[in-house]
């Protein structure tokens, strides 16, 4: 379903909607408040460079409905945004997006990671019982799903402890530091893949791999 570049001059209202394909709201403007209160994104939601001029309003009661793969990248919230309770199954990208006004992520649950990087938030950040369920396991994984150039890896990961950095911060500074301490140690998650890359890619290891491959060959 898409609803690339379309423009709600009116208040848009799709709570309790189940999208059970890929939903592209790729660069829509939302003139009014836009609400999609327990709504069930089943497969990927895309919000890249979307306009929110009114409040949005994403809140969930109903564990049971969640985000699977979001893209909120580049997207302009200039009234408050609400996230409240909602649980994101897949990786979550709010690469450079622009929070104006407040920005509420209370009770979240990311299962997977999430990309915060270079956002821009502009007043009350609630990210208060905000919870990482995710392991070393599964961030290798998604790394290595998103490029197979070392470059592009090593950029990547690079780009997700600001996320984490910003979450620990903030869960720190309302008294939350068991909660920050998870996303610190996805920190660390990251800083040891960065290096196992960096190992993998330097011309020893290269030279290494070369001839274990060669070697495995003749059997």
């Amino acid at each position: 379903m898409s609803f690339s570049h379309a423009e709600f001059h009116d208040a848009s209202n799709f709570n309790n909607t189940k999208f059970k394909k890929s939903t592209n709201f790729d660069k829509t403007f939302f003139a009014q408040e836009a609400t999609f209160c327990d709504a069930d994104f089943c497969s990927e939601a895309n919000f890249y460079n979307a306009t929110f001029k009114n409040e949005a309003n994403f809140k969930s009661n109903n564990r049971e409905v969640s985000f699977n793969r979001a893209d909120f990248s580049n997207a302009t919230f200039e009234s408050s945004a609400y996230f409240n309770n909602r649980t994101f199954s897949d990786f979550t990208n709010f690469h450079e997006v622009k929070f104006k006004d407040t920005a509420c992520f209370f009770n979240v649950k990311f299962n997977c990671p999430m990309n915060f990087f270079s956002c821009i938030f502009g007043s009350n950040l609630n990210l208060i019982n905000c919870k990482a369920n995710f392991s070393y396991r599964s961030l290798q994984d998604l790394v290595c799903k998103q490029s197979q150039d070392k470059y592009e890896k090593i950029k990547f990961i690079n780009n997700l402890p600001d996320g984490f950095r910003l979450i620990k911060y903030t869960l720190n500074s309302v008294g939350s530091n068991l909660d920050a301490a998870i996303f610190h140690r996805n920190e660390l998650y990251c800083k040891e893949i960065e290096i196992e890359n960096n190992l993998e890619y330097s011309p020893q290891q290269k030279n290494a791999n070369q001839k274990r491959n060669k070697a495995q060959k003749k059997f």
